[in-house]
């Protein structure tokens, strides 16, 4: 039968203009860039690297991405059955096919970003259509979300989250970087979503509390990172020493998206090359880190500044503050820790 490629595009870190760290500027208009390698039953390789006129696209449902505040789903906008060969799209747009830029496509094997575990959040408050969850701990990922069974069409649905409770035991984002950086989430229901989960495509949030308001609730909160394999472990009977090691896990796996280990996994979730070499061992004799370290490694080189040999604050993109010593130093201090 026929076959269909489709793909859903997010903004990322090169897309969002919510963080202009250091006057970041705005990367591409997300164009989608890939090479395809077919093989057929004989071995012989053939590539695809543009695309054609039969190249289809239209507005997604996803209204707003942004990978440090969240997205705004409108599930009325869902076009049912879009992944398959038989689906009509004659009203979608025909794409703007371009040159394929002058560069080099590699292929990656670096392990992904996963769920990893889950976690059943508990309500610790209720009023009205307003409830506040307790994950249990902090963790990077997202929260579940499924609108109740009398939920009617365009019901409103809104998702905010928070390392800390204030006094009254209301949400305190200082620590997610306020209101400026707040994570959160939209999503507006259709009946064709009945009974379906909804929750981010494009990023992934930091928190322990999780405010929800519309008629709905939360089912799970999906705990995501880099699929890195634990490879020591420590057990002591001083509950200090034992606390530090178990503290330390959790921390370093909610910092490592991508591939890139970042300073925290909500505020900034920048690749601080000061932060990322000071820790590289730490990591490496904890977790399984080699094929990770091998792409943060090819991030560093790849902004490194070609006239001066500087390297950025962060990598694979440039944002932030540091300095030329501490930081830069990653560059010959990840590698000399991976030897």
């Amino acid at each position: 039968g026929e076959n269909v490629l489709s793909t859903h595009i997010g903004a990322g870190w090169y897309g969002q203009h919510e963080s202009p760290n250091e006057g970041m500027p705005y990367w591409g208009d997300n164009t989608l860039v890939f090479s395809i390698k077919l093989t057929d039953k004989d071995g012989n390789t053939s590539f695809i690297n543009s695309s054609s006129e039969n190249t289809k696209f239209r507005k997604s449902y996803i209204i707003e991405t942004s990978l440090y505040r969240g997205e705004y789903h409108d599930a009325r906008m869902y076009p049912t059955g879009w992944k398959t060969a038989e689906f009509d799209d004659s009203e979608w747009k025909n794409a703007d096919v371009r040159t394929a830029p002058d560069t080099v496509l590699e292929e990656c094997f670096f392990p992904t970003d996963k769920v990893m575990r889950t976690i059943t959040p508990k309500v610790i408050y209720e009023f009205g259509d307003m409830k506040i969850y307790d994950i249990g701990e902090l963790a990077a990922g997202y929260a579940v979300l499924r609108f109740e069974e009398h939920a009617r069409n365009n019901e409103r649905a809104t998702l905010r989250y928070a390392d800390e409770l204030n006094e009254d035991g209301s949400l305190q984002f200082h620590y997610t970087g306020g209101t400026s950086r707040m994570q959160r989430d939209f999503f507006v229901y259709h009946e064709d979503a009945k009974g379906q989960d909804f929750h981010p495509h494009f990023t992934w949030h930091a928190a322990r509390y999780v405010e929800v308001t519309g008629i709905c609730h939360l089912t799970e909160f999906r705990v995501i990172q880099t699929d890195l394999k634990k490879t020591a472990d420590f057990n002591c009977d001083n509950e200090t020493l034992q606390w530090i090691f178990d503290a330390y896990v959790k921390t370093q796996n909610a910092n490592v998206h991508g591939c890139i280990p970042s300073d925290c996994p909500h505020r900034e979730r920048l690749g601080y090359t000061g932060d990322g070499q000071l820790t590289a061992g730490a990591v490496m004799s904890v977790f399984d880190a080699r094929e990770m370290y091998k792409k943060w490694m090819a991030d560093i080189r790849d902004c490194q500044d070609k006239a001066g040999g500087h390297v950025q604050h962060t990598a694979p993109f440039y944002g932030g503050g540091g300095g030329p010593g501490g930081w830069g130093g990653a560059i010959a201090i990840v590698p000399y820790n991976h030897y």
